[in-house]
């Protein structure tokens, strides 16, 4: 219904203010976020509803909105996550178990933001294809405690001397 009356429209910014029922708020995102722009912002307000029985909400509840764009954090952090807290670039494991909606998604998520009743969704430019890639560039210098280098110019004095 909502492609047959939105046909092939597209925008830059989408705010939903709706019904603030958790499970519409989710729905309407995952149908949404496709037709924001790359580049563009998808904007959830009335967020406290999320803690509502009443807008099938709670503290933690897991089917409640806040929840479910916590869950989009973790999304956004995939490649970050370890197996067995060990460190291998190209562990795809986790990823390849999540289903294609949250792949989707993944793709074209830039950054998630969280204000006090508000969320923002940042959509990428282009859309990820892997995980980003980790430089070094320039020379690596050694750590220096910035104490050692106050002492040397001689701007800290010790006040207990």
């Amino acid at each position: 219904m909502i492609d047959q009356n939105l046909k092939d429209l597209t925008f830059n910014i989408i705010i939903d203010d709706a019904s603030h029922k958790s499970e519409d708020v989710i729905a309407t995102f995952e149908l949404m976020f496709y037709r924001v722009r790359p580049g563009g912002l998808y904007i959830i307000e009335d967020l406290h509803t999320s803690y509502w029985k009443s807008h099938n909400g709670g503290y933690k509840a897991s089917q409640s909105q806040i929840e479910y764009l916590k869950n989009l954090v973790d999304l956004l952090n995939v490649y970050h996550i370890r197996k067995d807290d060990e460190w291998a670039s190209d562990n795809k494991e986790f990823y390849n178990r999540l289903p294609e909606k949250d792949k989707d998604l993944f793709v074209w998520i830039n950054s998630i933001t969280f204000y006090d009743n508000v969320a923002v969704i940042e959509k990428l430019k282009h859309p990820r294809n892997g995980s980003y890639a980790r430089k070094v560039v320039g020379t690596k210098q050694p750590i220096i405690p910035s104490i050692d280098i106050a002492k040397e110019h001689e701007y800290y004095h010790n006040p207990s001397k």
